[in-house]
C-alpha cells in the first residue's frame, strides 16, 4: 500500500481523530499515513526524524510528502529547555540564549540550506510545501513543489481562536474540527488537481 508522508511540528502532531487533517488527508487519498509531528521542536528534529523514516521505507513507496515547515528561530535544544521555560533553569538558560547567542542570520541560512536538501531528497516527488509561520516567507520559494504559503498556518490558527485566548493551544492541531477538514480537503484538492502532472515549482492558495 502506497503511503503519504506527513511531518512538521504541532501543526500535524494529532493525527489518530477521524477530523485530524493527517489522517483525514490519508483515509481520502487511501494511503498510509507516516511521519511525524514535533511540538515545540526546532527543525533539526523535524529533518532528523524525516532522515531516519527514509533510511527504513522506500521512498517509491511513497506517493505523497507533506512538509509543514517550522518557524527557523526556535532554540535547538532538548524538548524540556523549549517547552518548559517557565520553570528554572531553563527559564535562565532561554533567556541567556535569546540575549546572547541568538543569531538570526544564521539560523534563516540553516533552514534554507535545510530547504535545498528537501528540494535533493525530494526531487521530482509529489511534495507539498506548507508555511506555518510567516517567519520563513523570504526564502521559501527556493522550495520545489506545490507551495502553500500565505497565510500561514499560525496565522490561520490565531484568527479561529480570536476569541479564545486557550482555543490555539488546546485544539488539536490548534484548530477547530471544521477547519482540520478544510485544510484536509484543501490538500486533496490540489492532490488531484495535478497528481498525473506534478508541478515542479507552484505557489498555491488556501
Amino acid at each position: 500500500m502506497k503511503s503519504v508522508c506527513v511531518i512538521g511540528d504541532s501543526f500535524c502532531f494529532h493525527r489518530d481523530q477521524p477530523s485530524d487533517w493527517p489522517k483525514r488527508l490519508a483515509e481520502s487519498l487511501n494511503l498510509k499515513l507516516i511521519g511525524s509531528g514535533h511540538r515545540g521542536q526546532h527543525w533539526w528534529f523535524v529533518r532528523l526524524a524525516f532522515i531516519k523514516l527514509l533510511d527504513k521505507t522506500d521512498i517509491n513507496d511513497i506517493d505523497l510528502f507533506v512538509i509543514c515547515h517550522t518557524d527557523p528561530n526556535r532554540i535547538v535544544g532538548t524538548t524540556n529547555t523549549i517547552q518548559h521555560t517557565e520553570n528554572e533553569p531553563n527559564k535562565s538558560l532561554v533567556k541567556s540564549y535569546l540575549t546572547n547567542l541568538e543569531n538570526l542570520s544564521y539560523n534563516e541560512w540553516c533552514c534554507q540550506q535545510w530547504f535545498k536538501e528537501c528540494n535533493l531528497i525530494l526531487n521530482n516527488r509529489k511534495v507539498i510545501h506548507i508555511q506555518n509561520f510567516p517567519t520563513t516567507q523570504l526564502y521559501f520559494g527556493i522550495l520545489e513543489g506545490i507551495k502553500l504559503e500565505s497565510p500561514s498556518l499560525l496565522d490561520i490558527g490565531l484568527i479561529d481562536a480570536a476569541d479564545d485566548a486557550d482555543a490555539f493551544n488546546n485544539q488539536r492541531n490548534h484548530f477547530t474540527s471544521d477547519r482540520n477538514i478544510a485544510i484536509s480537503d484543501r490538500l486533496i484538492q490540489i492532490y488531484y488537481n495535478y497528481k498525473d502532472v506534478w508541478p515542479k515549482s507552484l505557489t498555491e492558495s488556501w
